[in-house]
Formats: C-alpha cells, structure tokens, sequence
C-alpha cells in the first residue's frame, strides 16, 4: 500500500516560477511576423486558438521562429477536433481499433502485444502533450507533431501511420474537460488480457475504496489518532474533511503530506491524492498553480514493474 510522510522542505516561492493556468486550452504559441522581429529588434508573441478557452501568449525570441512557424503549421494541418470529453471506454475502443490496423507493426515495437503497445504509445504521447501544454506550448503541440510526421516527432519505435492516426485521435478529445479520475487505469484494466495482469499480480482497488483510505490515512498523519466514525456521511464530506487536514499539516509545517505508493499500478491512489491537493488550493488559496504543480513534482512518487501500468501513471 502508500504511506504518507512528513517532510520538512523549504519552499522559497519566488524559486517557483510563474503561475500557470490550469485550464489546458488547446493553443500554440508562437511569434510575431519575423520580418517584423528583425526589422524592429524587438520580441512579440503570435496565438492560434484551436478550442474555447485560451492560453496566454508567450513571448519568443527570433531564434524561436521557426520552430513556431512550424508548429503552428502543424496544428492549422490538424484536422478540427476537442469535441469530445474523454472517456475510459472510448480510449479503449481507440486503442483496440489501432491495434487491429497496426498489430503486425507494433509487435515488432517489443514484448508487449499489439494491444499494450499501442495503449502504451497513447498514454505516452498522452503524457507528452499534457506537459507540452503546461510549459507553455499548448495541448495541440504534440499532436499535430504526430499527425504531421509521424515517427519524425521523436517516437522512432512505433510506425509512422500509427504515429499520424494516433495524433488525430489524441486531438479528437478535449482534454480540459476530463473527470477527475482515473482514466488511464480504467482504460488499461479493459485492455489489459487477465494473464498478463494475472502474472504481475495486479488488483485495482475500487474508487470508493480508495477515497476511504486517503481519508483515513490523512487523519492518522495529520492528527495523530483515526477518525472517530468509521465512514465518513458522504463524498462531499470526505472531501471536504481531505482538504481540512491538508490545511492543517500545511499550515504547521509549511508543505503538503508527501506521498509514496510502491505498488502503484497507474497510479489511481496518487491521482486522487493530486485531486485533493488541487481543491485544496482551489479552496484555500495557498499557492498558486506553479506552486502546487512543483509541491506535487517533489512530494508525491508511485513505484511499478508494469511497464504499460508506468505510461499511464506518467500521465
């Protein structure tokens, strides 16, 4: 199982960087006309939006035209997509589906079958462009690589077709409106065939089983004894007592419980862990998004020998 851990860190703020948005609006940044950059010395920034919502435009230097003017090709390329909220189920029907076109192509990618592979390709172009958005680039970026070209987007073990048509499908979805759950996990546990769950010995603990330990776990670290009832009244409750007790350790000792899951599978304790320290934030205020963002980077870890279950706990 996980522990959590008290841990004395220093957080110099100013150390953290700017804040970032935590809406992931599909956008790329990229420049202003270079003519202009040159003729004028000066820097600019261009914005393209591909969804509602926005991202912030950031500033480039000359030296960074190019590579923006080619991604912002990239993405007018792509074709119009972020319709749909994602799912478990349709990730798994997107995964299968490329798995029956490509099958004989990823089986040469490695051991795994055609079915992990391209789960495994899905959760780490998934991961890429996650973290794509967040530095700035926009939740577009590596798709549009992909589905511009292929396994020139630096993906060299998987086929180039699957490489383009994985783009287009990772593009289909909007990202923003995710659920705060485990979507990978349970996309994996429908994919995953029972042998090869059976042979890591592999068992995912239901959600609700999971917000009950979290609840507990944080009254026994927090507050030194269990809680005095044995099930909270409801969700809401819990929730709200989750981020009462994230408070209190925060404000005591100036971080936020670590966490450690050693058999983490893809992560589905972590990942309610991080949805309590983001409404947490929301709520209280504490730190700003880049804030929490480097608090979560440094005090929360997951160990698996999975290596299909480590994609998607990545992402």
């Amino acid at each position: 199982m996980f522990k959590f851990m008290h841990v004395q860190r220093p957080v110099d703020p100013k150390s953290l960087g700017t804040t970032t948005p935590e809406r992931l609006g599909a956008a790329v940044q990229g420049a202003s006309a270079q003519k202009d950059v040159q003729k004028n010395s000066c820097r600019g920034s261009f914005e393209a939006h591909r969804c509602r919502g926005g991202w912030p435009a950031r500033e480039c230097g000359p030296e960074e035209l190019p590579g923006a003017a080619r991604g912002l090709r990239d993405v007018l390329d792509l074709p119009e997509g972020g319709a749909r909220p994602p799912a478990a189920s349709s990730i798994a029907s997107d995964v299968r589906q490329l798995a029956e076109k490509y099958g004989k192509e990823l089986a040469a990618c490695g051991a795994l079958s055609a079915e992990l592979s391209a789960y495994v390709a899905f959760a780490e172009a998934l991961s890429a462009a996650l973290a794509e958005a967040v530095a700035g680039r926009g939740a577009a970026a590596v798709p549009a690589e992909l589905y511009a070209h292929g396994a020139g987007a630096g993906m060299l073990c998987y086929p180039s077709a699957f490489l383009r048509e994985l783009g287009e499908r990772l593009a289909g979805y909007d990202w923003a409106a995710a659920p705060g759950a485990d979507l990978l996990g349970q996309a994996y546990r429908q994919i995953a065939p029972r042998e090869a769950r059976k042979k890591f010995g592999e068992f995912y603990t239901p959600d609700w089983i999971i917000k009950l330990i979290l609840w507990r776990a944080l009254h026994l670290l927090v507050r030194g004894r269990p809680p005095d009832r044995a099930l909270p009244g409801s969700d809401a409750e819990a929730d709200g007592e989750v981020v009462e007790l994230i408070d209190e350790h925060y404000r005591s000792r100036g971080a936020v419980p670590s966490f450690a899951d050693p058999t983490c599978g893809t992560f589905a304790f972590g990942v309610r862990y991080i949805d309590a320290l983001i409404r947490w934030r929301r709520e209280k205020g504490r730190m700003s998004p880049a804030e929490l963002a480097e608090e979560v980077l440094a005090s929360v870890a997951g160990i698996e020998v999975n290596p299909a279950a480590v994609a998607a706990a990545k992402a």
